[in-house]
């Protein structure tokens, strides 16, 4: 399971996935040159589901610092504006109707005027982070 694609500004570090609450780190990669890939191992920790939804949100660290995977994070440089990782297991109990729109499994997702997300592909996601 992977994101990537190209940066707004060109902010180059180490990139981590925070999910639900509270926060707990899970996925790994990195931002250079314009360019910045994210990879899942596997799906997101049970803790970040929330009746069976783990949205997550990409993070630029410092340069070279090596996240604790599994651990809620204390500091960040930036998130990713505007996008998230998506994992649904079983979205039937979420009233949202932007969770319907995204099917089981992995995905990425753009945010949209009514504050909810809309599917986007994983393979070219344009990111700010802020």
């Amino acid at each position: 399971m992977r994101a990537e694609g190209t940066l707004t500004n060109d902010d180059p570090g180490t990139l981590t996935v925070r999910w639900g609450q509270p926060g707990l780190l899970y996925g790994e990669g990195h931002a250079e040159d314009g360019r910045f890939e994210v990879a899942l191992a596997d799906r997101p920790p049970a803790a970040a589901f929330d009746r069976g939804l783990a949205l997550g949100e990409i993070l630029l660290l410092p340069l070279g610092t090596v996240p604790r995977l599994g651990t809620p994070l204390a500091r960040t440089t930036g998130a990713a504006s505007g996008v998230a990782l998506v994992f649904i297991d079983d979205a039937s109990e979420h009233s949202e109707a932007w969770v319907h729109d995204f099917p089981a499994g992995f995905s990425c997702g753009s945010r949209t005027d009514d504050g909810g997300f809309a599917p986007t592909p994983c393979e070219d996601l344009e990111v700010h982070f802020q």
